[in-house]
């Protein structure tokens, strides 16, 4: 079969026009440039987006790694505990999809974001001898935290171009697995006092919640394809 020339042309079209409308601060819009990992911090909106998004992560898979070494240490039988957390993650990453789709990807991350702060600062100022109630505030904590993560995913992606979203994204992802080396260190610092490692969650999920403010909503919004159209994208 035999492809009719005019598909060719509306395809050199288009891409000559894509290719003259990606240059942000100078930078010439060739759509066959090579792009590195210098991109993601050529622009301001894309250079903001790397770093916010770098901490965002980070700090939520620190959080998630934290609470899910610290199920061991919850009272009650390790194995309905361990089950409840599974059920628990399950239920998150369900919940995430359906907040997504009805208050989008930022609200959304700062409202599970928030949830599992306030739960990890409120599990270390619980008594030792109320075990049931710190099993359950851990429990609580740990959904806000596997709701963040699953978002998280899906938010990262539409938030960089696709010029550079395999960078952006491997960058992230590259990056956050220091908060999970750095993660299961933190009980350590029970021997200093008691509550510090769930503090120092809470703490974690605050900026998480705070830095997520100043990123751009992306649900209902194309997905930007080139360094300018990013750079377009507002608040």
């Amino acid at each position: 079969m035999e492809v009719p020339p005019k598909i060719y042309e509306c395809i050199e079209g288009s891409t000559a026009r894509r290719g003259s409308t990606d240059e942000v601060d100078g930078i010439p819009g060739d759509s066959k440039r090579n792009y590195n990992l210098l991109d993601l911090v050529r622009t301001p909106n894309i250079r903001k987006i790397t770093v916010v998004m770098i901490i965002v992560s980070l700090n939520t898979v620190c959080i998630y790694i934290g609470l899910l070494f610290g199920t061991s240490q919850l009272a009650g039988s390790h194995y309905l505990n361990f089950i409840l957390g599974a059920c628990v993650e399950a239920v998150g990453m369900l919940t995430a999809g359906v907040t997504m789709r009805r208050w989008g990807r930022k609200r959304s991350t700062v409202g599970f974001s928030l949830l599992a702060g306030v739960s990890c600062v409120a599990t270390a100022a619980v008594p030792s001898g109320l075990g049931h109630v710190t099993t359950a505030l851990a429990t609580v904590g740990r959904f806000g935290a596997s709701s963040t993560f699953a978002i998280l995913d899906i938010y990262c992606t539409e938030l960089f171009p696709t010029v550079i979203r395999h960078m952006g994204v491997g960058t992230t992802i590259m990056v956050s697995r220091v908060g999970g080396i750095v993660a299961p260190f933190l009980s350590l610092l029970g021997n200093v006092w008691r509550p510090l490692p769930l503090l120092t969650l809470g703490v974690l999920s605050c900026v998480t919640t705070m830095v997520v403010t100043v990123l751009p909503e992306t649900h209902g919004v194309p997905l930007p394809n080139t360094l300018q159209d990013s750079e377009n994208i507002r608040r």
